[in-house]
């Protein structure tokens, strides 16, 4: 048996959508954020969505990931 890190069923992804989403729930004051290293949406995301201020409304923000990089030096 060997392992595969490919999900079983792939799911469709809009990335920009779900990360507009994903602010959009942050400004609404939902509960929190998990992240991984492989993306710093503070320096990558669109500029026009605020992410950094969205980023600030979570409660709890969890970094996920072997390097502490500049998102997850803003983490909880």
């Amino acid at each position: 048996m060997t392992a595969s890190s490919e999900p079983a069923i792939p799911l469709p992804s809009d990335q920009i959508g779900d990360f507009k989403s994903l602010v959009a729930a942050l400004n609404r004051g939902q509960s929190g954020l998990a992240r991984d290293s492989q993306f710093q949406p503070n320096l990558f995301g669109p500029a026009d969505l605020d992410f950094l201020s969205a980023f600030n409304k979570a409660n709890i923000v969890a970094h996920l990931g072997p390097n502490v990089d500049e998102t997850g030096q803003i983490a909880h």
